[in-house]
């Protein structure tokens, strides 16, 4: 294996910083843009609502003056304007509650007018049983008024708190547009730079960091497989020859012996090996791939196995990309915006079935049992590998 195939993550993330920094020239802007539709619909819509809030106000009133005993049928029908008026969504927030202030207003209006028609018609009191039934009937208006009054304090705040939520929200609106203009005005200027990463990069960067950081055996035992050895075996034992390999590495090397006895091999195979100079893991894997064996990291040791063996000792972990892959820029339309990531995401798979272990993808060797696939929704890289290559991917869970 060559340098460049030792190279871990961090490597490939500023090779694909420099792909994305070189990204193609800014597309212009989709023309078929459907806000003005939405707008004139919005701006119909709201009309509509005006008209019916004047007619059934005027309706409502013309009622009551016609025939005063029909005050509870005017006082439904205003309640049925304001329940209209609070689920539309077309009107402005602070004309909509401006419509409302003036419905709840009528109906406390009309309700009034209702009362002291009732209090014109009282029945005589000389009656005892008629003056206790009056009794009883003021009672219940009283605890229907402080009823009342907590639902109008109860609305009065809901309202209150309505407006201020306008105000936040257009101050928001407000701050969105500026930003906005100001981000367009700009992307207006040359750039000085070579490479201008995304304001949210260092962000969506930590989302990246390594969640487990590799333990000092882990260590120890990447460091010893990228150690350059030298070997000269002649018709060497199996036995001999792991034995020369763990002091050579200070590394434990567990022979699965089932697998041996899987592919024919005992520990008197004979092996032979020229090297000189060549990295543990190449002397491992030109020795063990002779006789039908490879080796996996397990446990902290290197586990000498059969093939068929290390394909089920894979594990999939995910690696988050979504710095990587997205691009973020108001100068940039939404199509070449996807381009642009599926490119970037391209990349970003090339770099590490070419560079990490490249016959241990099936893309490179249909035996292999790595894959690599996206998940746009995640925005993660989903990896299924032996636990060295995720290692030398950066031990992210």
């Amino acid at each position: 294996m060559s340098a460049m195939s030792r190279r871990t993550l961090p490597a490939i993330v500023a090779s694909l910083s420099l792909v994305l920094a070189l990204a193609g020239p800014v597309a212009s802007q989709d023309p078929n843009d459907p806000m003005p539709e939405v707008r004139q619909r919005l701006k119909a819509e709201a009309q509509r609502v005006e008209r019916e809030f004047s007619d059934g106000r005027l309706a409502a009133y013309r009622l009551v003056q016609s025939n005063p005993e029909r005050v509870a049928e005017a006082v439904g029908r205003l309640q049925e304007l304001l329940s209209l008026i609070e689920k539309d969504r077309s009107l402005k927030p602070s004309r909509r509650e401006q419509l409302l202030v003036t419905l709840q207003a009528d109906v406390r209006e009309l309700q009034a007018r209702a009362s002291r028609a009732r209090g014109s018609r009282l029945p005589d009191l000389s009656n005892r049983a008629v003056r206790d039934d009056v009794r009883r009937t003021e009672q219940v208006q009283r605890d229907t008024g402080r009823q009342a009054q907590t639902e109008v304090q109860s609305r009065f705040d809901s309202m209150r708190k309505r407006l201020a939520d306008a105000r936040d929200l257009r101050n928001q609106t407000s701050d969105r547009f500026l930003g906005a203009n100001q981000s367009i005005d700009q992307s207006a200027i040359p750039e000085g730079r070579d490479y201008v990463l995304p304001r949210d990069w260092a962000e969506k960067s930590l989302k990246r960091s390594p969640v487990t950081k590799l333990s000092p055996q882990e260590k120890a035992v990447l460091t010893a497989l990228k150690k350059p050895i030298s070997a000269d075996f002649n018709d060497a034992a199996f036995s001999e020859v792991m034995d020369y390999l763990r002091k050579a590495t200070g590394q434990e090397i567990v022979v699965d012996k089932q697998a041996l006895d899987e592919v024919n091999v005992t520990y008197e195979t004979p092996l032979k090996l020229h090297a000189n100079k060549l990295t543990t893991r190449t002397v491992l894997k030109r020795l063990l791939g002779d006789l039908g064996l490879t080796y996996v990291l397990k446990d902290g040791t290197i586990f000498v196995t059969s093939v068929a063996r290390a394909k089920e000792m894979v594990t999939t972990r995910t690696y988050y990309v979504g710095d990587l892959a997205t691009i973020v820029d108001v100068r940039f339309g939404p199509v070449l915006s996807r381009i642009q990531a599926a490119q970037a995401l391209a990349t970003i798979v090339n770099l590490i079935t070419s560079q990490i272990e490249p016959q241990g993808w099936n893309v490179n060797n249909p035996d292999a049992p790595g894959l690599i696939v996206y998940d746009p929704v995640t925005m993660t890289l989903i990896v299924r590998q032996t636990a060295e290559v995720h290692l030398m991917l950066g031990g992210t869970q």
